[in-house]
């Protein structure tokens, strides 16, 4: 995760649950980097909201692990509190799953895995472009997209560490 920040230079992180040692390095490694993070279901004692709904950019963002939701089963619960949330784009982890697509109007997105390996993956989300359609790109840890190497827009980088 560090390297992919590192690599991404993002405005903010966000980490969707699993494994708060990672959250603790990020925030040692940058401390002036604004870090948002849910709890997931194998966090032992969590500190963090299962749900975080915050607005960057204008950009309306619902975030959570997923379990809560059944996403390994179906969007559908998970759709429905982003939308009765008012979000623009919802954010979760634990299915270790990438996914970055338009649903009943909402940006969905799952960043995959950020664990150790070459399926480590994370999305990369350029909340000032206009042009762009779809605002998210997905990539690795090692091969960043294209997209993602443009220059410092309002990028922010979510990560799921998807240890179920």
């Amino acid at each position: 995760m560090v390297r992919a920040v590192r690599q991404q230079q993002p405005d903010a992180v966000f980490h969707l649950g699993d494994c708060e040692r990672d959250t603790q390095r990020l925030e040692k490694e940058f401390p002036d980097l604004p870090l948002y993070r849910v709890c997931g279901n194998c966090d032992r004692e969590p500190v963090y909201p299962e749900v975080l709904q915050c607005t960057l950019d204008g950009v309306k963002f619902f975030c959570t692990h997923g379990d809560r939701y059944g996403v390994k089963y179906t969007l559908d619960a998970l759709l429905n509190a982003a939308y009765f949330a008012g979000a623009d784009i919802v954010l979760f982890g634990h299915t270790h799953r990438a996914l970055s697509e338009m649903m009943q109007g909402l940006y969905v997105v799952n960043p995959g895995t950020a664990g150790v390996g070459a399926m480590c993956t994370y999305a990369c989300i350029e909340t000032r472009d206009p042009q762009r359609r779809h605002p998210c790109h997905s990539g690795s840890i090692n091969h960043a997209p294209p997209a993602c190497r443009r220059g410092r827009m309002n990028s922010h980088v979510y990560f799921s560490r998807n240890v179920t």
